[in-house]
């Protein structure tokens, strides 16, 4: 079997790709703040939109900075070497706890955020 199919090489592929996808959204998103015709303070309206879009924007950004993380502990096999068995030492559940606490708490905030 070919190690670039294999488990590690396509989580990585897919991170990398994610990575890139995420990074030309911020991009264009820059680009269309740069380039728009209105701005912040035209109307109501305006303002609203450059809120959300830019709320998503950050939330995009910090997302990118956790994959890159999560490329970086792939890269070095911090989390296929605790894993024994399928089964995660305390601290790799620790860490799979606070991310999942921390996808929740953003979540809320964004549904806060429109309402």
């Amino acid at each position: 079997r070919c190690p670039v199919f294999s488990s590690y090489g396509r989580s990585t592929i897919n991170l990398v790709i994610t990575l890139i996808l995420g990074s030309f959204f911020v991009a264009v998103q820059f680009y269309e703040y740069s380039e728009s015709l209105f701005s912040f303070n035209v109307s109501f309206y305006c303002s609203v939109f450059f809120l959300l879009t830019g709320f998503h924007g950050f939330h995009v950004i910090i997302g990118l900075f956790f994959l890159f993380i999560c490329l970086i502990f792939d890269w070095f096999f911090i989390i296929n070497k605790e894993a024994i068995n399928v089964f995660h030492t305390k601290i790799v559940q620790l860490v799979f706890l606070r991310g999942m606490v921390l996808f929740i708490c953003s979540e809320v905030m964004f549904f806060f955020s429109i309402f």
